[in-house]
Order: structure tokens, then C-alpha cells, then sequence
């Protein structure tokens, strides 16, 4: 546990203002609040921020899928990399979250950060050759 989800499992933390009036807007319990702060990662830290140190997290309210509600369970998969319509890469072995009902993944931040810096260094790459076949319909 990091210095922030301590104080979350222990109750010892400050929501502004500001923070209370939007999660009451939009009607999110304050379980919710801390079961994505408990299971979130860090995407900015502010320590030297105007109002005292601060930090933007990035986490799910529920281990259910967002799409259909179902279970999601972490697990290896092949991640297919595209950029502007371009299959750069596939690669292996990539850690998300995968909707065991409707197949929606979900990856934390750093790992796609670790994905994007191992396809522009090109380390570990190996090609391979995929058959093609076009699909002409039955006439």
C-alpha cells in the first residue's frame, strides 16, 4: 500500500468542497469513492500544489464491467497496437482487466505506458507471418 491508500483504508483523508458537491450531484457513495482510490494507481502527483499536496488518480467504483455489468478478472492477454489505422504490433502477455461476460478489457495506466515505450524502442520484437484471406461473398 502507498502513503494515500493507507490513508483511504483508514478514513484519514479530505474531499473539498468542491470534490463533495460533485459526488453528491452525481449521487456516487463515498464506498464507491474509496473502492476506486483502494484500487487505483497515480496517474499525477501535486506536492507542491497551492492547497497542500494533491494527486489525480485513476480507479473503477466496482470490479464490474462498465459495459454489461459483468465480472472482470485480470488476466494475460494479446494486445493488437494500432496507431492512425496502422496495426503496429502485437504484444503478449499484456495484464488488463477482461469482462469474463462481454469480453471489455480494461488496463491500468502504467501498463500501457510500458506498452507504448517497448513499441517505440522496438526491444523484444520477433516477427511473424499471418496468413491473409479476403472475404468474397457467397453468390
Amino acid at each position: 500500500m502507498n502513503g494515500y491508500t493507507i490513508k483511504v483504508a483508514a478514513g484519514d483523508y479530505e474531499l473539498s468542497e468542491h470534490a463533495e458537491d460533485e459526488r453528491q450531484a452525481d449521487r456516487i457513495p463515498i464506498s464507491e469513492v474509496e473502492h476506486a482510490l483502494l484500487g487505483g494507481c497515480i496517474l499525477e502527483n501535486y506536492p507542491d500544489a497551492p492547497r497542500g499536496p494533491s494527486c489525480l488518480v485513476l480507479g473503477y467504483a466496482s470490479d464490474d464491467c462498465s459495459f454489461c455489468g459483468g465480472r472482470v478478472t485480470e488476466r494475460p492477454v494479446l494486445k493488437a497496437c494500432w496507431w492512425g489505422g496502422q496495426l503496429l504490433a502485437l504484444v503478449d502477455g499484456v495484464p488488463a482487466g477482461v469482462c469474463e461476460q462481454c469480453g471489455e478489457r480494461y488496463y491500468r495506466a502504467a501498463v500501457l505506458k510500458q506498452v507504448e515505450s517497448l513499441l517505440q524502442t522496438q526491444e523484444h520484437f520477433r516477427r511473424i507471418e499471418v496468413p491473409l484471406a479476403e472475404y468474397t461473398a457467397a453468390g
